[in-house]
């Protein structure tokens, strides 16, 4: 694994995150057509696939108060292990716990009203461990040393929000590396998320839809409709779809993830899904993903081409979306 998880709230909706709290808006937004509206209490939170000791993670902040409160948090279940809030001059620092003893401290004001693109690399070791925040893409603040503050040995879980009465911030283009693969293992070093919706009916469309018609147009909606929708009871029956383009300003592209709102409507087979892409010809799927009994996201990270090599913006604009329904 490298991408580790991704989200700039474009379908929106909050659901790709493990808590739902706060709300989605349209403006401010520092990339795509949402951000995420977070305080007061709300707070999202994402659980990891699997326990991790180092991490980048970046995400993008902007707020129109002055608060100094809490607003990230690396976890290991219910205990917290490190944490993000400004000081006395509004400039970041990273705490143990939550809001505790003070690792080290930015050198730039948080001023208001402005995006602000916050990275974080933090390594959890008894000796050796390594905390580094940049601002912006400039690195603001560091610590090398003793980086796990009580028994847990690793992290799950990363939270953003803020606490009662704390009002309010807004998040965006929320990326996280882990150091496990050969590509994606280091900064993400302020990547913007794009949903790219379907366009048009593929070289094969085996489901059924509904209502009829064109079977990317029951598909295409943000957020998801859930009376437009496609379906099948045949296992091995397969769905393509054109896609849009990437935004004129992409120069380069770190991973594709390809993402579906899926469900169960019966139990029988074929209850599980199969998501790829389809490129010169060649559908290349992911391993089955059972379908869950009510409507969440199904997902697929192919950190480069499977094609071949890394992805380009070319790759991305000529691959086409592929679903597969297996038992």
């Amino acid at each position: 694994m490298s991408l580790v998880f991704m989200s700039g709230f474009e379908w929106g909706t909050t659901q790709e995150f493990d808590q739902v709290g706060g709300s989605v808006v349209t403006s401010p937004k520092r990339s795509g057509s949402y951000s995420a509206s977070l305080g007061n209490g709300n707070w999202v939170y994402k659980i990891l696939p699997q326990p991790l000791t180092e991490v980048y993670v970046q995400f993008a902040y902007y707020t129109s108060w002055s608060s100094s409160a809490v607003f990230f948090v690396i976890s290991k279940g219910g205990n917290d292990i490190i944490s993000i809030n400004k000081d006395g001059s509004y400039r970041l620092q990273v705490c143990s716990g939550y809001g505790g003893t003070v690792y080290c401290t930015g050198i730039t004001p948080i001023q208001l009203n402005v995006w602000y693109l916050i990275e974080l690399h933090f390594k959890m070791a008894d000796t050796g461990g390594i905390i580094e925040l940049r601002l912006d893409g400039t690195l603001e603040a560091t610590f090398y040393g003793d980086t796990k503050p009580g028994a847990d040995a690793s992290f799950d879980k990363m939270s953003w929000g803020a606490t009662t009465g704390v009002t309010n911030f807004y998040l965006d283009d929320v990326v996280i590396f882990d150091t496990f693969g050969s590509v994606n293992n280091s900064w993400p070093n302020g990547l913007k998320i794009k949903l790219l919706k379907p366009t048009a009916d593929g070289p094969v469309n085996d489901w059924d839809v509904n209502p009829s018609g064109a079977h990317y147009a029951a598909i295409d909606e943000v957020p998801p409709s859930s009376t437009d929708y496609i379906k099948t009871s045949t296992a091995d029956e397969i769905e393509h779809f054109d896609m849009e383009n990437l935004p004129a300003e992409a120069l380069s592209v770190k991973a594709v993830q390809v993402q579906a709102f899926c469900l169960k409507g019966a139990f029988m087979d074929p209850d599980r899904i199969r998501l790829g892409v389809r490129i010169n010809n060649t559908d290349y799927f992911s391993d089955p993903i059972d379908l869950p009994s009510s409507s969440m996201i199904c997902k697929y990270t192919l950190d480069q081409n499977p094609a071949g090599g890394n992805w380009t913006v070319d790759a991305v604009n000529n691959a086409k979306m592929a679903l597969q329904a297996v038992n």
